[in-house]
């Protein structure tokens, strides 16, 4: 028997810092394209959006798409990008997103050579516990420093 494919929850933030967000297949970042299907708060589709993902800044993998707020980022939210601080793999850090949006967490699998990474939050900076792992690329972490003591 074929097993359905797991759908992920995804909120993205794309290159000319607009925000979508829907329901994925099983979110891949070594597809070139991802069909994602943008739902209602009754999670009926509203429309669909063909993304590729060299467009793709940030992708937040969440619990509950109703409460992620949806607004468009402004100039002032949009913060200069420095060159990020070396990490290790497994340490904690605290990344802040070009927008001035900060979280706390860990890089499971570092590797600095390579464009994008996986960051999985700290509960306590995600937005009350609802971002489960965010997909960021290089381009849309605006400063990376090591954590606080927790």
């Amino acid at each position: 028997m074929k097993e359905a494919p797991k759908e992920d929850k995804v909120v993205l933030v794309l290159d000319d810092d607009t925000r979508l967000k829907g329901v994925v297949d099983r979110f891949d970042p070594n597809r070139a394209r991802i069909d994602l299907r943008e739902v209602d708060l009754t999670g009926h589709q509203v429309q669909r959006h063909d993304v590729d993902m060299k467009e793709v800044l940030v992708a937040f993998v969440v619990r509950d798409l109703a409460v992620w707020r949806s607004q468009p980022l402004s100039e002032e939210d949009i913060l200069p990008t420095d060159d990020p601080v070396p990490m290790e793999s497994g340490e904690a850090v605290r990344v802040t997103l070009r927008w001035g949006e900060t979280m706390e967490g860990v890089i499971p699998d570092h590797d600095p050579r390579r464009p994008w990474f996986w960051f999985f939050p700290f509960a306590s900076s995600s937005r009350a516990g609802n971002v489960e792992r965010v997909y960021l690329t290089r381009r849309g972490v605006g400063r990376m420093e090591p954590a606080r003591a927790r």
